[in-house]
């Protein structure tokens, strides 16, 4: 069962982030992701084992409403000493055409789909406080959020 976790909306209504996770899901080599409604929208999913089937997560910190092509994204620490850190970025502008992310996370995917809401996620496990700065190849404004989740 999913658990929504946070949502991050800019005040104009465009470009949110909602963040959901599911512990000790059963997978596939396939799965299917369902929205309904009037909007744009960009999905991005991780998958991950290695983490705990309970109280998995451990701190959220989201940052909105950014203009020009950065977005700091943090500070968030870690309650133990090797958690799994996520974070993502999105374009409500849809004006760029690359992301890039530092603090050594590794980005997973990213989408520009050159209308609306252009997505990327990254991923690192840290042991120390981090604050991944975004950076896009152009952009009016971004929304990003970063997730830290208990390792077993």
């Amino acid at each position: 069962m999913a658990e929504s976790i946070v949502e991050l909306r800019r005040a104009s209504g465009a470009g949110f982030i909602q963040l959901y996770f599911s512990a000790g899901p059963g997978t596939s080599a396939t799965q299917t992701v369902s929205y309904t409604t009037n909007d744009f929208v960009a999905i991005t999913v991780l998958v991950f084992s290695g983490t705990r089937t309970a109280n998995v997560l451990d701190a959220v910190i989201g940052s909105s409403e950014s203009t020009g092509a950065q977005l700091q994204v943090g500070p968030i620490s870690p309650g133990q000493p090797s958690e799994l850190a996520v974070t993502f970025a999105c374009s409500g502008d849809s004006l760029s055409t690359a992301f890039a992310v530092d603090s050594g996370f590794a980005i997973v995917d990213q989408l520009h789909n050159g209308s609306e809401e252009d997505i990327a996620s990254a991923y690192e496990m840290i042991g120390q406080p981090e604050s991944p700065t975004w950076t896009l190849s152009s952009d009016g404004t971004v929304t990003g959020l970063v997730a830290t989740f208990f390792h077993l």
